[in-house]
């Protein structure tokens, strides 16, 4: 899943589904190295030039499942940036 936050230039996000043992579904952002899923910032550095940053400190988990009425939730998102927890 790609999100895309434009900003002067852009911030995109890229999340890898994954899924869970109990048969839950997952969207996580490790966030290890360039050309994965992950955070980068994308800005132009030039006429028909861009600049691209991974930024491999900021890893997300999103839990995806749906409740006892059917509803879709995400409730346990998880983000971690240069090792603080929020």
């Amino acid at each position: 899943m790609k999100v895309t936050f434009p900003c002067f230039g852009s911030s995109n996000v890229y999340l890898r589904p994954c899924v869970y043992a109990d048969g839950t579904f997952g969207l996580v952002l490790p966030g290890r190295r360039l050309g994965r899923s992950g955070f980068y910032r994308v800005v132009e550095s030039g006429a028909e030039h861009w600049r691209v940053r991974n930024f491999t400190t900021l890893h997300e988990i999103f839990h995806v499942y749906a409740d006892e009425d059917g509803v879709l939730r995400t409730d346990s998102q998880r983000l971690l940036s240069w090792g603080l927890r929020f």
